[in-house]
């Protein structure tokens, strides 16, 4: 059955890793990724009866040098702390 899923990339007190995995149904697809509270999620359309894989996404703040040839796809900008930091989310292919 198909559903909206979040997925979460920072929780309260954690820091903003530059490269994340998360585990997801097979085929989900990324509809945006907001901050929520103090918490950064990802959500996505998946079918709950499909198995899971690692999905990768590299994290860019705002000014920072980005390598071109490890991002696939924009999925969206989240802002933290009022807007003082902004970060953007691309997905990163597995070699």
């Amino acid at each position: 059955m198909k559903r909206i899923w979040k997925f979460c990339i920072k929780g309260v007190g954690d820091q903003i890793e530059d490269q994340i995995e998360i585990g997801m149904p097979e085929g989900a697809e990324i509809l945006c990724v907001q901050s929520q509270g103090e918490g950064v999620f990802i959500w996505a359309i998946v079918d709950d009866n499909m198995g899971y894989e690692r999905r990768r996404f590299a994290v860019y703040g705002t000014g920072q040098e980005i390598d071109a040839i490890t991002v696939e796809r924009y999925i969206g900008t989240f802002q933290l702390y009022g807007g003082k930091l902004v970060f953007h989310l691309f997905g990163v292919p597995y070699k």
